[in-house]
C-alpha cells in the first residue's frame, strides 16, 4: 500500500514539477473565468471599434466561412452607436466531447453588457480546444440585442451557425431581400 502511495505521489508530482508545469494555471481556471476573458477582449474591440483586434477572436475556419465577416464587425460597432461597454455579467455553460481520444470542448458566453447609454445582451459560441481541427478554437457565432429588443413577444436568439448576428437586422436584411 505504502508502495503505491509513493509511486502515486512521484507522478503527481512529476508532473507538477515538470514539463506540464506551463499548463498548471490553464488546468485551474474556470471556463467562468475563460469566457470572462474572452468577454473582456471583445468589450475591448468594441470600445476601441478595433478591427482586427475582432478579427482575432474568431476562428480560422470561421474566417474563410465568412468572406464578409470585417463587414459584420463594423455593422456590429455601429450597432453599439459609440456606446462603450462599461460593465458586463454573465454565465458560460460548456459541452465536450470526444472521438478516438480526440477532445473537443464548446463554449457559450451569455452576457448582459452594461453601456454608456443602453443595455444589451450578447451570447458568444466558440470552440476553447479542438484537438481534432485547431482551426476552429476560437468564436464561430456572436449575437447582440438591446434590452428593450429582448422585451418583444416574438424575441428568438435564432440565427444561423456562424457570423455576428444583431437582433432585428436579420429581419430587415430578408424584408429588402423581399422587396
Amino acid at each position: 500500500m505504502k508502495k503505491s502511495y509513493w509511486i502515486l505521489s512521484a507522478f503527481i508530482l512529476a508532473g507538477l514539477c515538470g514539463c506540464s508545469s506551463r499548463n498548471l494555471p490553464e488546468w485551474f481556471q474556470s471556463e467562468q473565468e475563460g469566457a470572462d476573458h474572452i468577454m473582456r477582449k471583445i468589450a475591448d474591440a468594441c470600445n476601441a471599434q478595433d478591427t482586427e483586434k475582432m478579427m482575432k477572436l474568431f476562428s480560422e475556419s470561421s474566417k474563410k466561412k465568412l468572406p464578409d465577416l470585417e463587414e459584420e464587425i463594423r455593422t456590429l460597432f455601429q450597432y453599439l452607436e459609440g456606446n462603450q461597454i462599461i460593465d458586463f455579467e454573465g454565465d458560460c455553460a460548456s459541452s465536450a466531447e470526444n472521438a478516438h481520444g480526440r477532445g473537443r470542448v464548446e463554449w457559450v458566453g451569455m452576457y448582459e453588457l452594461s453601456a454608456s447609454d443602453k443595455e444589451y445582451f450578447m451570447n458568444f459560441y466558440m470552440y476553447s480546444e479542438d484537438e481534432e481541427n485547431p482551426q476552429n478554437i476560437g468564436i464561430y457565432k456572436l449575437e447582440i440585442a438591446a434590452a428593450e429588443e429582448t422585451e418583444k413577444d416574438d424575441f428568438m436568439w435564432n440565427y444561423p451557425e456562424t457570423g455576428i448576428f444583431i437582433a432585428g437586422q436579420s429581419e430587415e436584411k430578408e424584408n429588402e431581400e423581399d422587396q
